[in-house]
């Protein structure tokens, strides 16, 4: 089959832009992840990104951002060792600041870890804006990926026994998939609903769900709504009125 070349989250007609976030997990199989990072590498622009590469863990982080968005987009570490790849922006900053007790000098892919690191995949829910993340956590020896509440930019992944891989466009992520079957239930679920917020029309390849966290890990993989504090749900309805 062609490659189908389209995004299966909520669309958005103006033009913003939008970084490229990849990576791959094969926390059974460090030596097949360092292979498969090539492969990643061949799909990535380095001109314009950053790449890291845990190879004792398995994992390895890509993500490359258009030059109009200079450093505010990078991979970003912790002092915890965790590290996060983002794309989009935060409309609550402000709060998160206060909240979390940082400075206001913080970009958001510092809030958005800090979040994380205060509450785990849950805390992301009060991350109110337009926004995709991939984090490493070590210490839990797990990556997360998350999308916000509408889902304009999405995560598209696919997990098998022995690893995770993923990307914010399927154009990245197929060539390292290997599969190009199409998936019977999404043609299904477009025929009858018009889409799906989490199939994509190739079996086995799926977008993280809005307002959502995939975790894997070890022993598998999960998934869970992120939650929000009360302090920011009304931020939360403002922004999508």
């Amino acid at each position: 089959h062609g490659l189908i070349e389209t995004d299966y989250g909520c669309t958005c007609s103006c033009a913003i832009a939008m970084s490229d976030l990849v990576g791959i997990f094969a926390p059974r199989s460090a030596c097949k992840a360092g292979r498969r990072t090539h492969e990643l590498l061949r799909n990535f622009d380095e001109a314009t990104g950053a790449f890291e590469e845990h190879h004792e863990a398995g994992v390895a982080l890509g993500q490359s951002s258009p030059p109009s968005l200079g450093a505010a987009q990078q991979i970003y570490r912790s002092p915890s060792g965790r590290a996060v790849t983002w794309d989009g922006w935060l409309d609550n900053e402000p709060a998160l600041v206060r909240s979390l007790g940082l400075s206001n000098d913080c970009t958001d892919a510092m809030l958005a870890l800090a979040s994380y690191e205060h509450g785990g995949e849950a805390k992301l829910g009060d991350l109110v804006g337009d926004w995709s993340a991939a984090i490493w956590d070590p210490a839990r020896r797990v990556v997360v990926l998350a999308s916000d509440y509408a889902g304009v930019r999405p995560i598209y992944y696919q997990h098998t026994a022995d690893r995770l891989i993923w990307a914010s466009s399927l154009r990245k992520l197929l060539p390292m998939a290997g599969t190009l079957d199409l998936d019977d239930d999404y043609l299904c679920e477009y025929l009858t609903r018009g889409g799906s917020c989490f199939r994509t029309p190739y079996r086995g390849v799926y977008a993280v769900p809005p307002g959502h966290a995939v975790v894997a890990g070890e022993q598998g993989l999960t998934e869970q709504p992120c939650s929000r504090s009360e302090e920011h749900t009304s931020e939360l309805q403002s922004h999508h009125e």
